[in-house]
Formats: C-alpha cells, sequence, structure tokens
C-alpha cells in the first residue's frame, strides 16, 4: 500500500483533476448541473435510458429527495424527458431531451481534452495509490463510460470521506483541499493557497477563518527573518488528526480510484479528439 506522503501528493492531484472536470461539466452542462452527482445522473440517462427516478436514484446511492431536486433543475434546463408509463400511469420513465443529448455530447467532447491533458497525472496518481498502471496501457472505455467510472470512484470516496470529517464542520472540497496541501508543505502562506485554489486572496481569507473556526487551522505572524508581517497557515493538533483521518479514507478506496484514473487512460484519434 502507497506510504502517507504518496497519499498526500495523490490527494492533491485527484483535487486539481476534479476541478477542471468541474470546470469543463459547468460549460457544458451549465452551472447548477455541473456537480459530480449531476453529471452521474445526465451520464447514467444516457447510458441507460428509460429508468424510474426511484431506480436511478437507488443505482446511484442518492436519496429521493436530492434525485427530485436534480430532475426539476434538469427539466427547467430542458435536459431531460419524462414518460408516463403506458401499464402503469403513476410510473414515469426519464429520458434525455435532445438538448441534454446535444448538451451532454459537448460534455463528451471536452471531457476527452481533460482527460487527454492530464494522462500524465492520471498514470502518476495511480502509481501513487499503489496501483500503477502499466506504461502502454490504454482504455478501452468510451470517454462518457471513462467519466462516468471517474465520478461513481470520487462519488464514494467523497461519501466516506464527508461522514468521517462530518464531526468537524463538514468540510467542502476546497477546505479538505488546504488541509492536504498544509499536510504537504507543513505551513503555507495565504498567498501560495490562493494560487493552488485559484481562488483571490478574500476568498481564500474567508476559506480560513473558517478552518480557523474549527479549530483546524492557526495562522501566526512573524515566522520568517527579515519578515514580520509574513503569515503562515499551520495546523494545530487537532487539525493534523483529522487530516491523517482523510488519509485513512484515502487509502481504503485507492485500488477504486486507482482502477478509474487508469480506466480514463483515452487513446486520442489522429485528429487530436479522444
Amino acid at each position: 500500500m502507497p506510504d502517507r506522503d504518496a497519499l498526500v501528493e495523490a490527494g492533491v492531484l485527484l483535487f486539481t483533476l476534479t476541478a477542471d472536470l468541474t470546470k469543463a461539466a459547468v460549460e457544458s452542462l451549465g452551472a447548477g448541473n455541473g456537480g459530480n452527482r449531476q453529471v452521474q445522473i445526465l451520464l447514467a440517462l444516457h447510458a441507460r435510458p428509460g429508468q424510474t427516478p426511484s431506480g436511478l436514484a437507488e443505482s446511484l446511492g442518492m436519496s429521493r429527495s436530492s434525485m427530485s431536486h436534480a430532475l426539476a433543475r434538469f427539466e427547467a434546463d430542458d435536459l431531460i424527458d419524462r414518460s408516463v408509463d403506458r401499464t402503469d400511469r403513476r410510473s414515469l420513465h426519464l429520458g434525455l431531451s435532445s438538448n441534454g443529448t446535444a448538451r451532454l455530447r459537448a460534455f463528451g467532447t471536452a471531457l476527452g481534452r481533460v482527460l487527454a491533458s492530464h494522462a500524465g497525472e492520471l498514470r502518476r496518481g495511480a502509481g501513487l495509490l499503489g496501483f500503477p498502471a502499466a506504461a502502454d496501457s490504454c482504455s478501452h472505455l468510451s470517454v462518457l463510460e471513462a467519466g462516468e467510472r471517474l465520478g461513481r470512484a470520487g462519488s464514494a470516496y467523497v461519501d466516506d470521506i464527508s461522514a468521517a470529517m462530518g464531526p468537524l464542520g463538514p468540510l467542502e472540497g476546497r477546505e479538505r483541499f488546504v488541509m492536504a496541501l498544509i499536510h504537504r508543505h507543513g505551513a503555507l502562506r495565504p498567498a501560495a493557497l490562493s494560487a493552488f485554489l485559484r481562488m483571490s486572496s478574500s476568498g481564500t481569507s474567508t476559506l480560513l477563518d473558517r478552518l480557523e473556526s474549527l479549530g483546524l487551522v492557526h495562522r501566526t505572524h512573524g515566522t520568517e527573518a527579515g519578515d514580520r508581517r509574513a503569515v503562515l497557515v499551520r495546523f494545530t493538533p487537532k487539525g493534523a488528526k483529522a487530516a491523517d483521518a482523510s488519509l485513512d479514507v484515502l487509502e481504503r478506496h485507492a485500488a477504486e480510484l486507482a482502477g478509474a484514473m487508469t480506466s480514463a487512460l483515452i487513446p486520442m484519434r489522429s485528429d487530436g479528439v479522444a
């Protein structure tokens, strides 16, 4: 199994990959439809049209209320169609609308570009997690199938780590990323965190305020020789313990995440599209 330093590196890599995948989803599917769960629903309807809302929720491990909320948003954005079962008027079946199909096709193109640009990181991530991909390995899945597998592996990991971190907040993705970065570097300036997070200094400050209020980090001043104004962000003992617990979760999901990363090594066509 991977050592702790390798797990930290893998956690940082996973966040940067997720950020680029989310950006591609938001740009293709709309701001309210780019989350991992929303993308999973659309991919599931693309692969297996005609499912009922309750059946779809069960297959994706979602609550019926969460599914209902997502479907209402999709319907408002004209991404899905609902049809009444001819033999049971109380039963509804779901499918993508023509607009939803076109949007998902656009997402597939964007997803292929992201996966191709991150091929090196995908191989490295699988290796860091303890399951290195063969040098010549190439996925047999389509781009959307690979995206669905990545989404499922990511959701299982996030659900588990959210449950583990729940008593602390809970922590959102960016907050967990900050924890991983501090674990990796020991201490960081807020400006460096802003660069990693691709956030403004004010947004980073708000995020750090929350982590500090939870007792997970603290900011110290005058910690660098010759610069009494310098601020460094470090773990509290509680934060260090929480970061270690998050690595335990990542280790439990290492095989599934590494397999999903390897499955996302999509071959490129001669025209440069995955």
